[in-house]
C-alpha cells in the first residue's frame, strides 16, 4: 500500500478500536446479552436436560467454574486477550506493551470487563451441562469432550476467528468499513446458524425438529430474552403504564427482525425504519425516524460540525470532550456522561 493508505487505515483502525472499547466498557446491557447466550449450547443436546444441567452449574458456580477453566486452557486465554471481540482482540494485543501507552490501554481494558465476564460466564455454565452430556451421555473421555466443546463454542458464541466471522468481516477491510461492522458479528454469526441449519435440512442431515429448534434459539429466544432484561418490558406491562402494549409489541414482535437485520449494515437500518413507520400505525402517533448513525464517521462528523460552529457554547465543547474521550482514548465517557445525567434528573425529580 502507499505510504499514506498505510498511515490512514492505521489511524482509522486506532479510532475504530477505540470506539468498540469505549461503545462496550461498563455497560450491563453488554454483559446481559453475552450471558444470554449460554443457551446457544441448547442447540447440541435435548433441551430439557440442557436446563436441568444449567440449574445445576450455576447452584454449584466454584466448581463448574474451576472444571470447566481447568478442563480447556482456551477459555483463560479468551478472557484474557478479549478474543470474543475483533476489535477488543486488536486493542488487548497493544495493551501488552511495556510503555505508559500500555498501561492506560491496560486499563481501559479493565472497563471491559463486564464484557469478558459476561462473555466467559456464559461460555463456563451454558457449556457445563454440554461437556456432561458427551461424557455421560456419549461416552466421550474428558479430553474428547472439551475438544468437541470449543468447537460448538467457535461454532454458536461470538469470537474474533476468522471462522466465525462473515465473509466480508473476514476479509482485511479499511476502517470505515471494520466501523460499519462493528456490533454486527453475533447477529451475522447467528444468521448464518439458521442459514446452515436450513441447509442442512434440505440435505436430509437434521429434521423438522432440529431445524425448529435452530431457528428458535438464534432467531427468537436470543432477541426476547435479551430485549426483555434490557428494557424491562414486562415490568412496564405489570405496572400498566400507557406504553407497556408498544413496549411487548417491540420486545415480542419487532425484535426478532430488528435483531437479525442488524447483521448487515444497510438491511439495519431498512428494517428498523420499516418497524417504526409500522408502530406508528399500529399505536396511532407520529413516526420517529431515527437518523441513521454510523460508528466512527459519524461521531468524527458531530465533532467536526460542533468544533466549525460560528459560536462554540460551553456544552459544545463538552459533548466534542466526551466523544474525543471515547474516539481517541477508549474511555466510556459518553455512556458516564449519560449515567450522571440521568441519576441527577432522577435526584431533582425532573425526571421521576
Amino acid at each position: 500500500k502507499p505510504r499514506l493508505n498505510y498511515d490512514m487505515d492505521k489511524l482509522g483502525d486506532w479510532l475504530t478500536n477505540n470506539y468498540v472499547k469505549g461503545a462496550i466498557a461498563l455497560k450491563p446491557t453488554i454483559a446481559i446479552k453475552q450471558l444470554i447466550s449460554s443457551i446457544n449450547y441448547a442447540e447440541q443436546m435435548p433441551t430439557t436436560q440442557w436446563v436441568a444441567g444449567f440449574a445445576k452449574a450455576v447452584m454449584h458456580p466454584k466448581q463448574t467454574v474451576k472444571f470447566m477453566m481447568d478442563g480447556d486452557p482456551y477459555l483463560k486465554t479468551r478472557y484474557e486477550s478479549g478474543s470474543m471481540n475483533e476489535a477488543l482482540a486488536r486493542a488487548t494485543a497493544d495493551a501488552n506493551a511495556i510503555t505508559a501507552r500500555g498501561k492506560f490501554l491496560r486499563f481501559t481494558d479493565l472497563l471491559t470487563i463486564n464484557t469478558r465476564l459476561g462473555d466467559i460466564g456464559a461460555i463456563i455454565f451454558g457449556g457445563k451441562p454440554y461437556v456432561d452430556f458427551l461424557m455421560k451421555e456419549k461416552g466421550m473421555s474428558q479430553k474428547d469432550a472439551f475438544a468437541e466443546f470449543r468447537k460448538a463454542t467457535l461454532r454458536s458464541q461470538q469470537a474474533n476467528t476468522r471462522s466465525s466471522l462473515s465473509t466480508l468481516q473476514a476479509r482485511d477491510m479499511n476502517f470505515l468499513v471494520r466501523g460499519l461492522f462493528a456490533f454486527k458479528n453475533t447477529p451475522a454469526q447467528y444468521a448464518r446458524k439458521i442459514a446452515d441449519a436450513i441447509s442442512q435440512y434440505q440435505r436430509g442431515e437434521i429434521d423438522k425438529k432440529q431445524l425448529a429448534k435452530v431457528v428458535a434459539l438464534y432467531g427468537l429466544l436470543n432477541s426476547w430474552m435479551y430485549s426483555m432484561l434490557t428494557s424491562l418490558g414486562l415490568l412496564a406491562w405489570y405496572y400498566d403504564e400507557d406504553d407497556a402494549e408498544e413496549i411487548l409489541a417491540d420486545e415480542l414482535f419487532f425484535s426478532p427482525f430488528t435483531q437479525m437485520a442488524a447483521a448487515l449494515p444497510v438491511l439495519d437500518m431498512a428494517v428498523g425504519q420499516a418497524a417504526n413507520v409500522a408502530k406508528a400505525k399500529l399505536f396511532d402517533h407520529r413516526v420517529q425516524l431515527e437518523r441513521p448513525d454510523r460508528p466512527v464517521v459519524s461521531e468524527l462528523f458531530k465533532m467536526g460540525g460542533k468544533a466549525l460552529k460560528e459560536e462554540v457554547t460551553g456544552e459544545d465543547v463538552l459533548e466534542m470532550l466526551l466523544m474525543g474521550g471515547q474516539m481517541f482514548g477508549g474511555l466510556p465517557t459518553k455512556y458516564a456522561a449519560g449515567i450522571y445525567t440521568g441519576t441527577a434528573d432522577i435526584v431533582t425529580g425532573e425526571n421521576p
